[in-house]
This record gives structure tokens, sequence and C-alpha cells, in this order.
């Protein structure tokens, strides 16, 4: 896994609720030493939708054995400016205009994400050229006895001249000790449990989330477990895999599966999670391809 060391935020936090991130965790081994200054302007003035046009100008630094090579050119560090379109809309959602703004009262789905990356190559010294489009829609339905159905639809699409640090890796969250036991860490909410960080990299890509959740069983005053069925998988695609050096992954043309089961809040928001990987990059031997997780869920009564 990666982890990105944010050095410098211009004017505040961005909101996160509608974007579409590529959330690289923490990882011991492979670090990105990640400087980023941005600007934006957000706005609301289309009807059920939000919207945030922003430039960034970010310097990374890889600090492991990784170059990107470019016309005649082993990058070790590099410059990137690039500009950012995204817009969240939400055309079956209710909502409230106040004083302080407009709220999303009643929440209806399905709701889409649009967003596009372009970079600025000759602006700042940005030393690459490329485009990404990114896709997502989310649908939820809860039936009357208590259960509920959840879906996700995401896909991208970059061409040009882009490194890892802006590819996509579809959300791996297994560590690669060699051990079981050594793999439990926190479950992600969408992401491929039993995939190992830095295993996948792509260009492009397609991938489907799939939750029906039971209603919860009442053991105790205490203990009141929700059983969940999960299934996800991934599809994707490399351009110019050559062009990336030092780092050994693979790429998704075969299709990626893995199927589970959660028991979430079983006692103060913390669960547990099982995951199965299968199909073809299955692994030979069938720890590898096992992963269990503790999950934990904040309830806090909204």
């Amino acid at each position: 896994m990666i982890f990105v060391k944010l050095r410098v935020a211009a004017l505040r936090l961005i909101k996160r609720n509608f974007k579409l991130y590529d959330p690289r965790p923490i990882n011991l081994k492979t670090f990105y030493d990640y400087q980023s200054w941005r600007a934006y302007f957000e706005t609301k003035l289309i009807p059920k939708t939000e919207s945030i046009y922003q430039i960034m100008y970010t310097k990374v630094d890889p600090l492991f054995d990784y170059f990107y090579d470019f016309n005649a050119t082993l990058y070790e560090k590099y410059t990137m400016t690039t500009t950012q379109f995204s817009l969240q809309w939400n055309p079956f959602s209710d909502y409230l205009q106040t004083e302080d703004g407009r709220f999303e009262v009643k929440k209806r789905f399905p709701k889409f994400t649009f967003q596009y990356t372009w970079s600025l190559p000759k602006l700042f010294e940005n030393d690459f050229d490329f485009r990404k489009i990114d896709f997502r829609v989310e649908f939820e339905k809860t039936y009357l006895n208590g259960q509920k159905t959840a879906v996700l639809f995401e896909s991208g699409y970059a061409q040009g001249a882009i490194p890892l640090t802006h590819l996509y890796n579809t959300s791996p969250n297994n560590l690669t000790n060699n051990k079981l036991i050594e793999r439990i860490t926190i479950a992600g909410k969408n992401s491929f449990e039993t995939m190992f960080f830095n295993e996948f990299f792509s260009s492009e890509f397609a991938m489907i989330h799939v939750k029906h959740g039971f209603k919860r069983l009442k053991i105790s005053r205490k203990i009141k477990p929700a059983f969940v069925l999960v299934t996800r998988a991934a599809w994707g695609n490399m351009q110019h895999k050559e062009r990336h050096l030092g780092l050994e992954f693979n790429t998704l043309e075969k299709g990626y599966y893995e199927s589970g089961i959660e028991l979430n809040q079983i006692y103060s928001g913390f669960g547990l999670t099982a995951f199965y990987r299968y199909g073809p990059y299955q692994l030979p031997k069938t720890e590898d391809n096992l992963a269990i997780k503790l999950s934990f869920i904040l309830n806090l009564g909204f």
C-alpha cells in the first residue's frame, strides 16, 4: 500500500462526500513524499447537484525504487499541475433551501458522480500531459422487513503520460504478510479485502460492489449483529506498462473476484468480516486467498 504525506494543503480540506478519490492506505514499504497546493471553487447553483472546480500543483518524490520512463527520461521525481472538475448529481433526492444553504433532507437513489481531470503541460513546470474521466453510480434499496441492498459501480479511463501515483489501484486492503493472522486489519467500506497493496494497477478499469444486509439479529440487549453478504468484481487494463520501472505489479484483464460475509456491529460498533478470492487471479495457497478483518461502524444516531 502507499502512504501519501501531505505537507501543504491550500485553503481548507475539500469536501469528500462526492469526489472520486483513489484511496491509498498507509504502507510500510512504499512511501511517497507528496507535496500539494490547491485552489478551488465550489457551487450548488444547478438544482440537485454539487460541483467543484480546482487546480492542483503537486510535487512527488517516490521514497522507494520506482522510476517513470517517458520520452527517453527516467523520472525519479516529478511535478504535476492538473485541473479537475467534479459533479455530484442526486436527481431523485429531496432538498431543503435555508438561509445557510441547500441541504439534502431525503436521500434517494441512484446517485451519480462525474469527474474529469486533465494536466496543464505548460504551467508551473508540469512534467506530463494526460486526461482522466471517472464515473460512479450508487444505488440502495431498503425493504419493509429491514433488509437492504446496495450496489456501487465505478469506472475510470486515463490516457497519456501518467505515473503510478495518478493511476487506478481499485482500492486494495490486504497486507503482504505471509500468515493470515498477520494480515488482520480494519475492513474498508468498499475495498477489495483479499487484494494485496500494490498488486494491481490500471489505466482503465470498471468495478462493482454488491451488498445485501439482513435484519439485525438480537442475541442480547447489547449484542445485535448485522449480517451482510458481499460480492465484488473488477476488470482493468494498463497502457504502456513498460514505462513503470522498479515496482512489480499485475493488471486486471482477466477479472478479479471476491465474495464474503460481514458480521457488523456485534458489540460497541465492532464486527468481523471474512472474504475469499476466486477466479483467474486466485492464488495457489488457500490461505492467501482468504482475508479476515475487523469492522467498525460508528453510529451517531443521525
